[in-house]
């Protein structure tokens, strides 16, 4: 399961900032970000957060708005802070956070997908064509909007490097990852330059209120 191996890495994070003393014991939850993940993206992570292995142990928020979730091994006691990183900036989107707060490189890039062209009925079948998606699989009918010239070429330099296009959408599902690192590294240095580390608070607004 997914969060066994989130819990793994938990571990590895503990081990690698316990103190020296190993009299005082270090029970800080390691932080999981998400973006913009309070409304939708939680209610389906919900149910895997409590079962013989780990339970939850603190929860702020409500069902429409699941603001900070502390999820705690059984095992190891190690326990990891599920957040949504867009708790501590203005509203805008991912992309627009790397573009603020990120170094301008190649890993700043969202890259682009064609939502629209799969649904719950064909997306075994589209996704394990090799053939590249047509431009025109990028524009959304509903919105009345196209994807630019510039983001169909890139979309095509990127297909290059795999076999098929479910390859492609594992990598671009990795992108969403990679491309929040370098902001969030530099919204924790900026806060950490205020003397505040943010994971302890619950919202930009909080963060301030402290400095």
């Amino acid at each position: 399961m997914w969060l066994d191996q989130v819990f793994e890495e938990a571990k590895q994070i503990n081990d690698d900032n316990i103190y020296d003393d190993p009299d005082i014991p270090y029970d800080i939850p390691v932080p999981v970000l998400g973006y913009n993940s309070a409304h939708f993206d939680m209610i389906f992570v919900l149910p895997y957060l409590t079962n013989s292995n780990w339970r939850i142990t603190s929860y702020l928020g409500d069902f429409s708005h699941i603001k900070r979730v502390t999820v705690k091994h059984k095992i190891s006691g190690v326990s990891i802070q599920l957040l949504d990183a867009i708790l501590f900036i203005t509203k805008e989107s991912l992309k627009q956070f790397a573009i603020d707060f990120g170094d301008g490189g190649k890993d700043g890039n969202k890259g682009v997908f064609p939502y629209d062209a799969i649904n719950t009925d064909n997306y075994k079948e589209v996704l394990e064509k090799k053939i590249l998606f047509s431009q025109e699989d990028f524009n959304n009918k509903l919105r009345d909007e196209q994807i630019s010239d510039d983001d169909y070429k890139l979309y095509l330099e990127d297909s290059k490097n795999f076999n098929n296009r479910c390859d492609y959408l594992q990598y671009y599902n990795e992108l969403d990852t990679t491309i929040m690192i370098k902001p969030i590294d530099r919204l924790i240095e900026m806060n950490f330059s205020n003397g505040i580390d943010m994971f302890n608070y619950v919202s930009m607004a909080s963060c301030a209120n402290s400095i």
